[in-house]
């Protein structure tokens, strides 16, 4: 939460919904960049992530939260109107961002929240996505869920091949 009340005061609204979309959905930064207008259905509160690791697409559900956000920023931002190919969160020049700058900037605000590493370094952006699978893994079993049953539908909505790269996260 800290994290993004200092985001709120220090980013563009298109970092500020890149770093809930890496939070609240543990996609990859890549994944995040990539999206584009077309990609999200507001009435159906999904995003729809093509060309992910190994050239796979899935689609995902938003929390309620997320999809008043994201319903929210398309809104302010006037992404109505625009081309299904046009960037979900463009930057000044109108592109797509590229994941490597767009982790600059999330690991500056990282920084300035104060989330820091063991070692003393901001944390990466990719944290997010480990952090994501320890949290959405606790909520399926605390909810009753089978951990053998939890781990395949939690590797699906990651976008793993298998449990064997899920299981990585959990450490």
């Amino acid at each position: 939460v800290h994290i993004l009340a200092t985001a709120e005061h220090t980013v563009s609204e298109e970092r500020q919904l890149m770093l809930r979309l890496l939070w609240c959905c543990g996609i990859r930064i890549g994944e995040a960049c990539a999206l584009v207008v077309g990609d999200l259905n507001i009435s159906e509160g999904t995003i729809l992530i093509r060309h992910a690791k190994g050239d796979l697409t899935r689609l995902l559900p938003m929390s309620e939260s997320l999809w008043e956000y994201t319903a929210s920023y398309v809104d302010r931002c006037g992404l109505s109107g625009v081309s299904s190919r046009a960037p979900l969160m463009p930057t000044t020049r109108g592109n797509v961002p590229r994941s490597n700058n767009a982790g600059a900037a999330l690991s500056r605000v990282f920084a300035r929240a104060g989330v820091f590493t063991d070692t003393g370094k901001p944390i990466r952006p990719h944290d997010l996505r480990h952090s994501y699978a320890v949290h959405a893994l606790e909520k399926l079993v605390d909810n009753g869920m089978d951990v053998y049953v939890a781990l395949p539908l939690l590797a699906t909505y990651m976008g793993h091949a298998d449990i064997t790269s899920t299981e990585y996260y959990l450490r």
